[in-house]
């Protein structure tokens, strides 16, 4: 590790002597600095990706949707290529969108999807909480939920008659469903 701190302390001196901004070094994945060069032609790319993205999302011609994946995947296998080098900075801004969605390029629709700058103008958030919504399709459906239960045990071996056991309750409880969450902060 000492060596690509010397070499970034180093790198980071010349830009300070050399400009009065403030800059972000990018290194590939050998520790050397991406030439600003290589950067901007990594940005090009990218947003040509984007570009793809968007014409087809507003294709309303196009009524079967497909994955991002699938949409941009012609022009990510040239890119090797003809851009080898630049390969895995595309890589990097590809696995953004993936960390901002929380999901797989091959599982995300591309009719539905959004920059993550257009995502955050557009977030949507249940009136009065999603433990309202909650309440009403319980009420509409007349479903059994427990909520803030300690399970102790999933036993799915039928999965038409699943056996889950909780702590304040000596009998299991069958379901066809259990349905799990964690807080986001997890």
């Amino acid at each position: 590790m000492y060596p690509y701190y010397q070499q970034f302390k180093a790198v980071t001196q010349a830009i300070s002597e050399n400009d009065e901004e403030e800059h972000l070094l990018n290194l590939s994945h050998d520790g050397k600095p991406l030439s600003p060069d290589s950067e901007q032609q990594a940005d090009m790319i990218y947003k040509h990706f984007i570009t793809c993205l968007e014409k087809f999302a507003s294709d309303t011609e196009e009524l079967n949707d497909r994955s991002i994946q699938d949409v941009i995947q012609a022009d990510y296998e040239q890119l090797a290529d003809t851009h080898g080098h630049l390969k895995s900075i595309i890589d990097c801004c590809l696995a953004d969108i993936e960390m901002y969605e929380a999901s797989d390029l091959a599982e995300l629709s591309a009719k539905e999807w959004r920059t993550p700058q257009e995502s955050a103008r557009c977030d949507q958030w249940v009136s009065y909480g999603y433990g309202t919504l909650l309440e009403r399709i319980v009420d509409q459906y007349k479903l059994a939920i427990r909520l803030n239960t300690l399970v102790t045990h999933i036993d799915t071996r039928n999965s038409d008659q699943i056996a889950v056991k909780v702590a304040d309750v000596d009998s299991p409880i069958f379901c066809r469903y259990v349905l799990i969450t964690v807080p986001l902060g997890v």
